[in-house]
């Protein structure tokens, strides 16, 4: 048997319905799929709908899409500003990509803040939130993901480590969103900590519930160090993201999005040779979206309504690492394309 038939066949048995089947846990992720603008024509899991941040440099939507059974339910984009630059980076050459599919993606803006928090004004978030009114009016459902991972200490972002700052700025473009794209939603994401047994210093950060709309984090399976290829430990996302997800979407009743993620197969730096940890692409990243998207993860996170793959190639960490689950490892997309009988 090879060892993609295989690796589905565990797949399928992880997906079977628990023998305490309680539909009210369908009919709310619907609902809250609905109401934050995911298609049912999408890509849906296990009612948890997948979509991607492409690669906007070497891929498209429509390229990412024509390898897929169904179109993806979100695309994540990267979108810098400063007092400097309000251009929006790609935004504007994504547009028609994105606008042009039969079935609207949800666009998520990631918003990045070039040169921190203090540089961020109301007349920067007002271009943000009339491009994402744009959007909106060409019918595609926009979430805000604001300075995302701004929990991250000491910070890898300009705009991380300031919990002050970041409920300031938040505060300014939600005020401008909410005016000028009222439509839009505001997507909270900080990085996964795993501190305090996986409680986390989310609290600092959260901005209160008057103005977000949706929870999320960023959640990478990296293997051991985060230099080796090793799977993925057994119910590591529920078990790691639990507390997280318990406190700011069960308790306040707010959808959840794993807002990025991937699985990651490392190779010495500009080589196809593999580091040290022995699994395989397909193995790693089989087992990965297993546990993002199977069943039992449905179940145990109701509220959860997406999950965003990120689609990249990166030479970071003195590495090569390949992150993407299309374009990529033909074995690691057709269990993606595979995904549609589950």
């Amino acid at each position: 048997m090879s060892e993609l038939l295989a690796l589905l066949l565990c797949a399928f048995s992880v997906s079977a319905l628990p023998l305490s089947y309680d539909a009210s846990v369908d009919s709310n992720t619907v609902q809250k799929r609905w109401e934050q603008g995911i298609s049912d024509d999408a890509m849906i899991i296990n009612w948890i709908g997948l979509g991607f941040l492409p690669d906007f440099d070497s891929s498209s939507v429509g390229k990412l899409n024509s390898v897929l059974p169904l179109p993806m339910a979100v695309v994540g984009d990267y979108i810098p500003i400063s007092s400097d630059d309000t251009s929006l980076g790609g935004f504007w050459y994504h547009y028609n990509d994105i606008v042009g599919q039969e079935t609207k993606p949800v666009y998520m803006a990631t918003i990045e803040l070039e040169y921190g928090l203090y540089d961020f004004a109301s007349w920067q978030a007002d271009v943000i939130s009339q491009a994402m009114k744009n959007l909106n009016d060409a019918g595609v459902p926009v979430w805000v993901r604001f300075a995302y991972e701004m929990n991250g200490c000491p910070a890898w972002n300009a705009w991380g480590c300031d919990a002050g700052g970041f409920k300031q700025a938040w505060g300014i473009m939600a005020s401008s969103l909410r005016y000028w794209a009222p439509d839009s939603k505001m997507l909270w994401s900080p990085n996964i900590d795993t501190d305090n047994n996986n409680w986390g210093n989310y609290d600092q950060y959260y901005p209160g519930d008057d103005t977000v709309d949706l929870v999320g984090l960023s959640f990478y399976s990296f293997g051991i160090n985060q230099q080796e290829n090793t799977a993925p430990s057994q119910n590591l996302f529920t078990q790691t993201a639990g507390p997280f997800y318990d406190t700011y979407s069960a308790e306040k009743g707010k959808p959840f999005v794993l807002s990025e993620t991937s699985a990651a197969f490392h190779y010495y730096t500009g080589t196809e040779v593999a580091t040290s940890g022995g699994a395989s692409e397909l193995t790693i990243k089989s087992q990965w979206i297993n546990q993002i998207l199977s069943w039992d993860t449905h179940y145990a996170f109701p509220n959860m309504i997406a999950a965003v793959w990120f689609n990249f190639v990166k030479n970071e960490r003195e590495q090569t690492i390949d992150y993407r689950a299309l374009l990529g490892n033909w074995d690691v997309q057709n269990m993606v394309y595979a995904l549609k009988n589950w």
